[in-house]
């Protein structure tokens, strides 16, 4: 594609996917007005103020009243030759914004590493390229067909959001030395190729599980060897068996050929000799065709639930899927392309909610955390929709209610006055529970004194909720933003160690020990079978 034609199509792509300030404005204010019906007393009537004033500043910078409110939904002034001048109500605008958007920061192809660049064409003709695990930019995975629009994108020069992280899975990947692939039938592990096997690798090939029969089965087919192979190995025992004899030295297998036992000749075992400590002790050189190989041995002792590192460091390249969903966790919904949210990057998180004061915002429902990466989204037009998730580790919450009936009225005082206002008593707001008609509007009340959050610390919480469904609270603003772990195999870890502790999930541990455990047991397997090809080897070896 000629530059010409690239720019032309990157600006179709825009059109398509991205909003204009219009309609961003009317999806804002059809929003408002949706929350508007949904909402009851203080809040509704603050929603509507906030709907009137908007419209009356939009009109004042149109200079004619275009726009009208009801109490219900917002009106447009249009004009037709038949029926003349009349407001209609504003329709809400979709767009394309999934990955197919363009991202202004995206990092194209040819602006690339040069080693990277050399190898793309390797990597994109991959057939494990669709396998590839590439997170779309909201926590789920990009689907084959996703991978493939981006490969075309790619080829053309698109700046989408999907090429981009398509480019940046690969690159990662490449620059690490493997990638993680997704098993091609719905629900097999997760595996991990190296640069090489996924580039020449069939996906069918990479990564199949073995069980302990079938690896047996392998390792036996492959110590049968030809008549050359024989000779030749032959040929490599005699030169091991001298180097072994002339210097002491402990067994190990090191790739297919092992070190024997001293001989005088193949075919003729020599008695065995005291080990180089001496005859006191009376123990035998080691017997190699009962040793695990190389790491084996070290990973078979390895204990990997005995502490939360140790099962962090085990569950690192697992498929965790499935367990992480046994995981109770709260949720960020963002626009912007962060890894955790945090205190100092306030403008990413002050949008979801903020009523509570400058906190960390999560809440314990993914819908709610999408529903606020949207609106966040209308505002940032250049942000992508995300939802970070992690599991709060707060200690001390307390509800917005709780808060202003348990605090010390001489810690609410001087909250009041670092506010400036005056005419606000300490009995004002310790009677203001019993007035509003809800938990939401009493925090609504109380974020126009001063900060929420703020106050709660001073209280002695680390972590403050309003409003409740379900037994959950819709939003938890968090203190500390340390006090929420974004890392998946180390909250798991930790999930497992409190639930093996006080017995609080049952389905966590379960899942956990089969997953490792299974892992471990293959190890066992690879070592047994390492062990009985040593054997098969040195059997025909005569020795």
């Amino acid at each position: 594609m000629e530059e010409g034609e690239r720019v032309k199509a990157v600006e179709e792509r825009k059109k398509k996917t991205t909003l204009t300030e219009k309609e961003t404005l009317h999806n804002d204010l059809i929003d408002l007005a949706n929350r508007v019906q949904k909402s009851r007393g203080n809040e509704k009537t603050n929603l509507q103020g906030q709907i009137r004033q908007r419209v009356r500043e939009l009109n004042a910078k149109l200079g004619e009243e275009i726009y009208k409110y009801d109490g219900v939904s917002v009106r447009a002034k249009v004009k037709s030759k038949t029926k003349g001048e009349r407001y209609l109500k504003i329709k809400g605008t979709t767009r394309d914004t999934s990955g197919r958007a363009i991202k202004e920061d995206a990092v194209l192809l040819f602006d690339r590493s040069p080693e990277f660049v050399q190898k793309y064409e390797e990597l994109a003709d991959s057939p494990n390229i669709t396998a590839l695990q590439v997170d779309s930019g909201n926590g789920v995975t990009m689907t084959a067909e996703q991978i493939e629009s981006a490969l075309q994108d790619i080829a053309d020069g698109i700046p989408s959001v999907q090429a981009d992280n398509l480019l940046n899975a690969l690159e990662e990947g490449f620059n690490r030395g493997y990638f993680d692939l997704r098993g091609k039938d719905i629900g097999q592990d997760r595996v991990q190729a190296s640069v090489e096997d996924f580039i020449g690798v069939q996906q069918e090939e990479v990564g199949q599980p073995m069980d302990e029969e079938a690896l047996m089965e392998y390792l036996n087919d492959e110590s049968q060897f030809s008549p050359q192979e024989d000779e030749q190995i032959s040929e490599d025992l005699k030169n091991l068996i001298n180097e072994y004899e002339s210097q002491p030295q402990k067994a190990i297998i090191e790739r297919e050929v092992p070190k024997a036992k001293p001989t005088a000749e193949v075919g003729s075992p020599k008695p065995t000799q005291p080990n180089e400590k001496g005859k006191a002790d009376g123990e035998s050189k080691a017997d190699i065709s009962k040793e695990p190989i190389g790491e084996a041995k070290k990973q078979d002792v390895e204990d990997w639930s005995k502490d939360v590192e140790s099962t962090a460091k085990a569950l690192e390249g697992k498929d965790i899927y499935e367990i992480d969903k046994k995981i109770e966790k709260v949720y960020h919904g963002t626009s912007y392309d962060i890894q955790k949210p945090t205190i100092e990057k306030y403008g990413q998180v002050h949008e979801m909610g903020g009523m509570l004061g400058k906190a960390v915002y999560y809440t314990p429902s993914i819908e709610e955390a999408k529903y606020f990466a949207d609106l966040s989204v209308n505002k940032n037009r250049s942000g992508i929709k995300k939802v970070i998730e992690g599991v709060l580790n707060a200690k001390n919450i307390i509800s917005v209610t709780d808060l202003i009936k348990n605090v010390n009225e001489n810690t609410l005082q001087k909250w009041i006055n670092d506010s400036g206002k005056k005419y606000v008593t300490v009995k004002d707001v310790k009677e203001r529970v019993n007035i509003e008609s809800n938990e939401k509007s009493l925090t609504n009340w109380l974020s126009s004194i001063n900060d929420i959050s703020v106050l709660a610390k001073m209280n002695g919480n680390d972590a403050v909720t309003w409003g409740y469904e379900n037994g959950k609270p819709n939003e938890i603003a968090i203190i500390d933003d340390n006090l929420v772990e974004t890392n998946k195999v180390k909250y798991i870890s930790e999930a497992y160690h409190k639930s093996k502790a006080d017995g609080s999930n049952p389905e966590l541990i379960k899942a956990v020990e089969d997953l490792l455990g299974n892992h471990q047991r293959a190890r066992h397997a690879f070592a047994r079978g390492a062990r009985a090809k040593n054997q098969t080897l040195c059997r025909r070896a005569g020795t």
